[in-house]
């Protein structure tokens, strides 16, 4: 079989290759692709997010996603929370990131051989918040959570507007809500590989940061759980903050 490049691995999973990728000097695709024990990967990826923190020659790239960066935060960051939490339990196993376009995102070694897989999605990544960054990366401001509107494309010149009036945090857990769910129903309509689990991931500063918002995430889970049972092994619900963690198994 012929060896893909590395670049040809970044393209597949991220759509491009950043021409001016700095990130791209931190991390690559065979660092990413190894596979480490729980322990080993939250050493690792926290001394990777040590060196990019405060580099603002990184900014751009990060909020774009631009070349490596898209794999990197959408698919080894929520590994990284997932297995911050879950370490101590997980000890003996190997976890490892595929990059490119499979039916899964993760292989779990087990200490007797045999292997388990983990599909990643993140359920508030949508093209509105697309948006957002592309306004926070050019005025280094944005709202986090207010509505966002565009027209026009990036060869036409793309006008986004976005709202300044404060959101109800019932509107922000609602649609929060939402997301999770439609990414679970989502992820539940294709095939998984056999012996796989879910693992959703979100932006919880906002939402779901204190305990008044924890019967929602239990109806959330309640509302899923006849989509994802038949298909999946587990479901993991990890938040961006690290602070929380979800969890049903079969």
């Amino acid at each position: 079989m012929k060896p893909v490049s590395s670049q040809s691995r970044i393209a597949s999973a991220a759509g491009e290759i950043h021409p001016d990728g700095m990130l791209e000097t931190l991390i690559t695709p065979d660092e990413i692709e190894r596979d480490r024990s729980p322990e080993d990967f939250v050493i690792w990826f926290e001394d990777f997010l040590e060196k990019t923190r405060g580099d603002r020659s990184l900014r751009d790239q990060i909020l774009l996603r631009r070349g490596i960066a898209k794999p990197v935060y959408e698919e080894v960051f929520p590994l990284y929370r997932l297995l911050s939490q879950k370490r101590a339990a997980w000890q003996g196993r190997k976890f490892r990131n595929i990059l490119g376009s499979q039916p899964y995102d993760v292989i779990v070694t087990h200490t007797n051989g045999s292997q388990a897989f983990i599909e990643i999605t993140t359920a508030d990544l949508d093209q509105a918040e697309a948006m957002r960054m592309e306004v926070f990366a050019a005025q280094g401001r944005v709202p986090a959570a207010a509505p966002v509107t565009w027209s026009g494309t990036k060869r036409t010149g793309r006008r986004v507007e976005i709202s300044e009036e404060m959101q109800l945090h019932s509107g922000l857990v609602e649609k929060k809500r939402a997301q999770i769910i439609a990414a679970v129903e989502r992820k539940c309509q294709k095939t998984p590989a056999a012996d796989s689990a879910l693992l959703v991931y979100f932006d919880d500063y906002v939402c779901f940061a204190d305990e008044a918002d924890m019967p929602v995430m239990r109806q959330v889970l309640n509302v899923v759980r006849p989509a994802w049972q038949p298909r999946f092994r587990a479901l993991y619900v990890v938040g961006a903050s690290g602070k929380r963690l979800w969890e049903e198994e079969l």
